[in-house]
């Protein structure tokens, strides 16, 4: 699956036989791989870098989604600011020549350190004066560029939290981990009891769970509490406590 024009959202879809590396499929499929300076590949929801797609072999169902993104253009940069940093790459190269010699007989070097000494010089003021004149622009943080420094985006954040389009968690090894929930939690009232259900959402399975808790206390200790577990298999039951 592809997008050829990066202003259309119309995908390419091509059917390829498995066995062949992500190198192969892309030949195969008529992408001419050494132009996408600027692709990103996902194997299902997993990202491929692209150092490895000469090696990388899909398994037979899997879906390769491929997209270029647009790249190397000017990165918000202020255009005045760009004109003066070429204007001062000129003026150096016009005038530490000249200036060199100055610079030679004043500290008694040879021409060749006269000049670079020359160049060092207008370099730095020139640099001060474009800072003035078109000071660098401010860095830009984007609601999802803050949510993935906060505690609650990564798998060990102190609580629970709803992050829909957010990341599935990727577990490896051996983790304390606060999941995420995998639907909006609710709450059901049946005679004189009212029971809150909620659906977590651990990791890409299978995954082993263990030790339950609900703050720091097991969960064992509490009364009336009902627990489905789906460790991600293909023989778990499906879901009873939560519709």
């Amino acid at each position: 699956m592809s997008r050829r024009n990066l202003l259309s959202t119309t995908r390419n879809i091509v059917e390829l036989p498995a066995g062949g590396t992500i190198l192969d499929i892309l030949d195969a499929a008529g992408v001419d791989v050494p132009a996408l300076a600027n692709a990103h590949l996902f194997i299902d929801d997993w990202y491929v870098p692209r150092a490895k797609w000469h090696c990388v072999r899909p398994r037979p169902g899997r879906t390769i989604a491929l997209s270029i993104v647009p790249g190397g253009g000017g990165g918000g940069k202020n255009p005045l600011r760009v004109i003066l940093q070429i204007a001062l790459i000129a003026a150096v190269a016009a005038f530490a020549g000249p200036l060199g010699a100055t610079f030679a007989t004043q500290f008694g070097v040879t021409a060749t350190v006269g000049t670079a000494l020359a160049g060092a010089a207008i370099g730095l003021a020139g640099s001060l004066l474009i800072n003035a004149i078109a000071p660098p622009a401010a860095p830009k943080f984007d609601r999802l560029s803050a949510e993935r420094d906060s505690p609650t985006y990564s798998i060990a954040g102190g609580s629970n939290a709803l992050r829909p389009w957010g990341p599935v968690p990727l577990l490896l090894g051996q983790h304390r981990v606060f999941p995420p929930y995998a639907a909006q939690p609710y709450t059901e009232v049946e005679g004189d009891d009212q029971f809150w259900r909620a659906l977590f959402l651990i990791g890409y399975g299978p995954v082993a769970i263990e030790e339950l808790k609900i703050g720091e206390t097991p969960i064992e200790d509490f009364q009336d509490v009902a627990v489905e577990i789906r460790e991600g298999y293909p023989t778990d039951p499906p879901r009873a406590l939560f519709t």
